[in-house]
């Protein structure tokens, strides 16, 4: 419900700009398909075949995608996943490159150091352009085919 009236305030706002003479206000304001479909993408995260219990899953578009959504989910302390986006559960159709981002908890803030927390997965999987990791979102994905293996070896 929030979402909606988001996207109404948004459209409001845009045409009234249209409407004052401003076309670039109008352009820059992007309201979302209200009905835009969303599929269920959910799965589990393994780093060397156990599940990472920390972290965050993010989706990228590439290969003629041109949705500007990253749809994005928290990784549980199962290793599960299940993405949102714009506040709705699923993922526009399409290729993704996938970004994970799992950091250390800070347990004892005083004994924190200053710098970025430690990551507990290599780096390439922070990066879009250098993650392994890619999917397409589509209607009849097979059983698990949304599961993301990690490996501490380069592949």
């Amino acid at each position: 419900m929030l979402s909606a009236g988001r996207n109404s305030l948004c459209c409001s706002l845009a045409f009234s700009a249209l409407a004052l003479g401003s076309w670039p206000l109008f352009f820059a304001a992007g309201c979302s398909e209200p009905g835009e479909a969303l599929l269920d993408v959910r799965g589990t995260v393994q780093l060397e075949q156990e599940p990472l219990t920390t972290g965050v899953v993010s989706l990228r578009a590439e290969n003629g995608n041109e949705t500007r959504h990253q749809p994005t989910g928290l990784i549980d302390s199962q290793g599960n996943y299940r993405l949102y986006t714009a506040g709705r559960p699923g993922a526009p159709p399409g290729f993704y490159r996938v970004v994970v981002f799992a950091n250390e908890p800070a347990i004892d803030l005083s004994k924190v150091h200053p710098g970025l927390p430690k990551s507990l997965i290599p780096k390439r999987y922070n990066d879009a352009i250098s993650s392994p990791l890619a999917f397409e979102v589509k209607p009849d994905a097979a059983a698990g085919s949304y599961n993301l293996q990690l490996t501490r070896a380069a592949p």
